[in-house]
């Protein structure tokens, strides 16, 4: 029998955590952080010369401390940048998705699919919507439904299923026929009320 107060403890903490050191706002293309440097409206200047296309000034709005690639927007595109300024992955893309497992996700042509450091497509965009990896999976919507690929782009389970979560310590919360339930990464559902 599963500890559903466990799991919600284990799912839930780590993204509020996350939410507070850093988060994205794609509707207004903008980068933020939740502890800026206030001074003389330094972060508010950087903010937007990182939307005009500085890469210094996307740079200089992120935490010292994140040390993955940086999203970055340049011409109206978006790709990312490592900790010198360099793309290392074009701005080609009309979205991106932080990395996570050392892959991101990239959208281009309204479909989702993944890049990693290297600056390569490693699963083509196909996809309606997707989630990070997360424990070697990531969730994606396909044709309205949802199912979880790994790292090749292969289905772990199988695209059926109206809504899920991410999945943590091995146990996804997933949506089937307006019943939510429990499922591991072997594709065992287990249905709740």
């Amino acid at each position: 029998m599963l500890n559903i107060k466990k799991f919600a403890i284990a799912f839930v903490l780590p993204i509020l955590a996350f939410g507070f050191n850093i988060y994205y706002n794609t509707n207004k293309s903008e980068i933020h952080t939740t502890n800026p440097n206030k001074q003389n409206n330094k972060y508010e200047i950087l903010k937007e010369k990182c939307n005009s296309g500085d890469i210094k000034a996307c740079l200089d709005s992120y935490p010292l401390k994140y040390k993955k690639p940086i999203q970055a927007k340049l011409n109206g595109k978006w790709g990312f940048i490592d900790k010198s300024g360099k793309f290392i992955l074009d701005p080609i893309f009309d979205y991106t998705l932080g990395f996570s497992e050392n892959i991101a996700g990239i959208n281009l042509n309204e479909k989702w699919g993944f890049a990693n450091k290297n600056g390569e497509i490693i699963i083509n965009p196909i996809f309606d919507n997707i989630s990070n990896f997360k424990e070697n999976l990531a969730s994606v919507n396909l044709n309205g439904k949802w199912g979880f690929i790994d790292k090749n782009g292969k289905f772990a389970i199988k695209p059926i299923f109206d809504k899920v979560y991410s999945f943590n310590q091995g146990i996804a919360k997933v949506k089937l026929n307006e019943k939510w339930g429990l499922m591991d990464k072997n594709g065992n559902f287990s249905s709740r009320t």
